[in-house]
């Protein structure tokens, strides 16, 4: 696999953006509590069709599982007396764009993106998880990506943001090998280009609309479609 850009080491590292002094210290996700994976895995077959399946060169998915602390903040007006309460962030956004190395006549890279958002997650020092799938059929057509192993899927470069409901930039991390803030500009440059670029902007689905949405729902914080129905 070839991306339009190099590696420069072996090594991963996950790299937050710099947020000023003030965010830092009152910051409601820090990115250094953000861990994630990116594997390739088969959608559990239901018995209805007899694992009937549409054709495809790969029937793997691509699965990015994010982890996350938030910080743990009292609710103020709950200090009169009683439990006290965390505060809680309604329609927090999880952002997850990927780079993949394009199929002939889309280029030599192409973006995929999406986002999840989630109906309220409690401020309470916990991990906290989201899940995100790309189709099979995404990487037949638009990529030339020709082997679905966990290897593979280690070299994918990954962005990740988490945002308030008022699109407020909570916390920002680069899964990439080698030097994460030069991955973190090539991110931002693709963000940017009207022209050039091939971009699926919703190719992530978030995990409701995966074969994994009604797997260990207890594990995974509560999106807001299923409660809205949106």
């Amino acid at each position: 696999m070839r991306f339009g850009f190099k590696f420069v080491c072996a090594a991963f590292l996950a790299f937050a953006a710099v947020f000023d002094v003030a965010a830092q210290r009152n910051a409601l996700i820090d990115g250094q509590t953000i861990d994630f994976k990116l594997d390739f895995y088969e959608a559990p077959n239901l018995p209805i069709t007899g694992g009937v399946s549409v054709p495809s060169v790969s029937a793997k998915w691509l699965v990015a599982i994010i982890t996350y602390t938030p910080a743990l903040v009292y609710d103020n007006s709950s200090n009169r007396g009683g439990k006290r309460k965390v505060r809680w962030l309604d329609d927090l956004t999880v952002e997850l764009s990927l780079i993949l190395p394009g199929a002939a006549n889309y280029g030599s890279n192409i973006l995929l993106s999406g986002k999840q958002v989630l109906w309220s997650v409690p401020c309470d020092g916990k991990r906290h998880r989201v899940l995100f799938a790309v189709p099979p059929l995404v990487f037949e057509r638009y990529s030339s990506l020709e082997k679905f192993t966990k290897t593979v899927a280690g070299q994918i470069p990954a962005y990740v943001e988490f945002k308030s409901r008022n699109q407020e930039v909570l916390a920002r991390y680069v899964y990439a090998r080698g030097n994460g803030e030069r991955i973190y500009q090539i991110f931002q440059r693709l963000f940017n280009a009207q022209v050039g670029v091939f971009k699926l902007p919703t190719a992530v689905l978030p995990k409701e609309k995966t074969p994994w949405s009604l797997v260990e729902t207890g594990a995974f914080d509560l999106p807001k479609s299923i409660v809205e129905g949106k």
